[in-house]
């Protein structure tokens, strides 16, 4: 994801696209049934595996890139700290909610709706990204690197 971020769209963008994937998977999920043939497992498990996990190098260089110079590794290590934390708690909540109700598809899909909670956090970001500066590696920041001679 993050080669996407740095040539196809801004890394909010992508933050966007893996939510929505992650989200759309993970309900996906919550249909599956033993009837389904193998590939179609496997083939909804690599997508969303690259969704579900893709993303997280795409959020720390965002968290950076928009950080004072000086509080980088407070701000990167905070964000992962809480990303950790939903890594911890997200299982444990998925295993409670399934002995509380016996329901795996209720589950799955109130799993994948959880994904979709930073839409809105992520919504208008790029409007205030050319505060942010260029992204590194991105034409920009090469322009900076080797301005063009006079």
């Amino acid at each position: 994801m993050g080669w996407i971020a740095d040539r196809m769209v801004s890394g909010t963008v992508t933050l966007a696209i893996a939510a929505v994937g992650s989200a759309l998977t993970t309900i996906l999920f919550a249909f599956a049934s033993p009837a389904w043939p193998g590939w179609a497992f496997m083939l909804l498990a690599a997508v969303a595996g690259f969704c579900v996990s893709g993303w997280n190098g795409v959020q720390i260089a965002e968290v950076a890139r928009r950080s004072p110079p000086e509080m980088v590794a407070e701000t990167a290590a905070g964000s992962v700290i809480l990303v950790f934390l939903s890594n911890m708690l997200a299982p444990v909540s998925f295993a409670a909610f399934v002995a509380f109700t016996d329901r795996f598809d209720l589950a799955f899909m109130l799993a994948g709706a959880f994904s979709l909670i930073c839409l809105p956090l992520l919504y208008g970001l790029d409007r205030d990204g050319d505060k942010a500066g260029p992204r590194p590696g991105g034409r920009a920041s090469q322009e900076v690197l080797n301005p063009p001679h006079a």
